[in-house]
């Protein structure tokens, strides 16, 4: 499986399954990072396979959203190009929970919003699924994408996190009003 992410700047890139978090785990950090930042991202499971896909036709090859967040080690992000590839492996990162929503719910109304502790990091409310639908058109032109893959768009650039000095952190995030993640960063 393939989690496929399209960068709030505009670039796509790939995250190994190893990082999929979709359990609400508590997250470990290991001892040599010692900061965490973090993107939140809508997401799409793909139910098709393809190579290319017309703008007009996307509709048929997702049938379940989501949101999310991504987690990236800011230690190795000071490393350039090398340190990005890096930060995008490290286990347990991509906080992409299930179970998934039906496109519908992506309508005016509807809002994620990410905490830390009672601290709203982050809240967004759809237009409607061209954000996803646009990840998903940009996705194949470098990548094929089958069945059961993720595709997921960045809604915000990187943002601080957590700090190994300032301790453990709570993480929460709700969408329709039902929490779809709720876990610990442990340092």
């Amino acid at each position: 499986m393939n989690i496929v992410v399209r960068t709030y700047s505009g670039n796509t890139v790939t995250r190994p399954d190893t990082t999929l978090e979709k359990q609400d785990r508590d997250l470990y950090v290991p001892e040599s990072v010692s900061s965490l930042l973090y993107t939140p991202v809508m997401f799409a499971r793909i139910s098709g396979s393809s190579k290319h896909i017309a703008p007009k036709f996307v509709t048929r090859y997702y049938d379940a959203v989501g949101f999310g967040m991504l987690l990236y080690p800011g230690d190795l992000l000071a490393c350039g190009a090398e340190g990005f590839a890096a930060a995008c492996c490290m286990d347990h990162t991509s906080f992409l929970p299930f179970p998934l929503f039906p496109p519908s719910t992506l309508n005016p109304g509807n809002t994620f919003s990410i905490s830390k502790g009672d601290e709203v990091l982050f809240s967004f409310s759809p237009e409607g699924p061209g954000t996803v639908e646009e990840a998903v058109c940009k996705a194949v032109e470098y990548v094929f994408l089958r069945t059961g893959d993720l595709v997921a768009a960045e809604l915000a650039p990187l943002q601080p996190l957590a700090l190994r000095e300032e301790g453990d952190a709570g993480i929460s995030g709700l969408w329709c009003g039902q929490k779809v993640m709720d876990f610990n960063i442990i340092f």
